[in-house]
């Protein structure tokens, strides 16, 4: 017998399905006004101000079960970069956005943001690190910082920060990283610093600070880096150097000299040694060879000459060196070329001429290659084209033109390349268009126009574009 009773209507029938969708509707509507008036609007703001925000998810691999129950505040990191940008301290207190963010890296360097604009990020617990470079902020700023529970790290160089700031920071939990170069730190400010527990990355280029204060960092044991060129230290302070075991990378004061080279050859973890602005002659340099595990050498604004880097021929671990002085010529590429697993070489205002660099080319199996205010020109960058392992260029401030650039345009491997301050014009946007592989491109103080920016930027997207 046929069923001849009316059928219910498709709605009747899934009233549940009908409402889960009405449901998940309001919450993708309701999450789409939050984004608008939060984040959304925060990062348009960022924008308009010329700056951006960059998301990184570092969410190791893992099966799906395992992904559903993982937290994404621990891989998901936000950059904020405004650095250069006119963002002031009303602009922070209108735009509370970042507080929606996850993990945040704020730059705020070379900003007009002072110590008023800072006490909008007090309390904040979602920020990682803070960049105040180049900024008007003083001590009292620091009171507003200091206690961020999740602050790792700090830039600070080139302001009028003093000991009395660094009270504030003392008490910081999780600091790490503390960059204060060029500012009014002395022996009593690295009282504070002793008390971070934490405390891996220390750059105190061209501070104050002498061999007396260094002794407040001896209880720092996962430090790292430390950096102290350009300040009154020396020999006195290479027997509290010796108590970080941990250091990797450190860069000696200016009163170091080869004695005190000698004596810290008894560190066993040093992997990046930064000579530069020492005492350290031609004889000093002997002592690199009784570090086990040094493959880094900076020599800038040293007495050491190309017949001292013969001495380097003893180190079989060196990967890189960077040269810096008039003195150094063709004939120190030579020595260079002996270097059995030498992989990078950065030369700045050296003498050295496409014949060297032609010399250095071929002899030696580099990936990167730094030549800053250099007199290399197009001839010697066609030597450098020919190394097909070739992926990290810096080409700052040297004579090169668009052909140059015209050469390099074949290369398939190139990560990264410095432009910076040569006469490239937007003749280079065709062949920078086809380095597929590049992720940062630095082509400030050019001649490449905004419109040739635009170009590069759509033909790059992975690019990082400096301009």
């Amino acid at each position: 017998m046929q069923d001849t009773s009316p059928r219910r209507s498709w709605p009747r029938r899934h009233p549940y399905l009908i409402a889960t969708a009405i449901l998940l509707l309001f919450v993708l509507v309701a999450w789409g006004w939050l984004w608008l008036n939060g984040p959304g609007r925060f990062i348009a703001a960022v924008e308009q101000a010329g700056g951006t925000v960059e998301f990184r998810d570092l969410t190791p691999p893992a099966p799906l079960w395992n992904r559903l129950t993982m937290n994404n505040q621990d891989w998901v990191f936000t950059t904020i970069a405004l650095s250069g940008s006119e963002v002031d301290d009303d602009w922070i207190r209108q735009n509370l956005g970042f507080r929606k963010l996850l993990n945040v890296k704020f730059d705020l360097s070379n900003t007009n943001v002072k110590d008023a604009g800072l006490a909008a990020l007090a309390g904040a617990d979602n920020i990682r690190s803070v960049s105040l470079a180049e900024t008007a902020v003083t001590d009292a700023g620091l009171g507003h910082l200091g206690a961020l529970p999740q602050l790792k790290g700090l830039e600070l160089r080139k302001t009028d920060i003093t000991d009395a700031g660094l009270a504030y920071l003392s008490s910081s939990p999780q600091l790490e990283s503390l960059q204060l170069e060029d500012t009014q730190v002395s022996d009593a400010g690295l009282e504070y610093v002793g008390r971070m527990p934490n405390m891996r990355t220390l750059n105190l280029q061209r501070t104050a600070v002498t061999d007396v204060g260094l002794k407040h960092l001896a209880g720092l044991t996962r430090l790292s880096y430390l950096m102290l060129s350009e300040t009154q230290i020396g020999d006195a302070s290479i027997p509290d150097i010796l108590k970080l075991k941990g250091l990797d990378l450190l860069g000696l004061g200016a009163n170091t000299t080869d004695a005190g080279l000698q004596q810290l050859a008894a560190h066993q973890n040093i992997r990046h040694l930064n000579l530069q602005h020492t005492q350290v002659t031609d004889a000093g340099l002997r002592h690199l060879a009784a570090f086990p595990k040094l493959s880094f050498v900076e020599l800038d604004d040293t007495f050491i000459t190309e017949e001292g880097l013969q001495q380097l021929s003893s180190i079989p671990s060196l990967e890189v060196i960077g040269l810096h002085g008039s003195q150094f010529t063709d004939a120190a590429m030579e020595t260079l070329c002996r270097l059995p697993v030498l992989n990078c070489v950065v030369l700045k205002n050296t003498s050295v001429t496409d014949a060297g660099i032609e010399v250095l080319a071929y002899g030696a199996a580099l990936d990167s290659v730094g030549l800053y205010d250099s007199l290399v020109t197009d001839a010697g960058v066609e030597h450098l084209s020919h190394n097909p392992m070739l992926q990290y260029l810096y080409l700052e401030d040297t004579p090169i033109t668009d052909h140059a650039v015209e050469i390099l345009g074949e290369n398939r491997a190139m990560v990264a390349m410095n432009l910076k301050g040569t006469k490239i014009t937007d003749a280079t946007v065709p062949y920078l268009s086809r380095m597929r592989t590049l992720e940062y491109l630095d082509l400030r103080e050019t001649q490449v126009s905004a419109a040739g920016i635009e170009t590069l930027r759509r033909e790059l997207p992975g690019c990082e574009i400096h301009y």
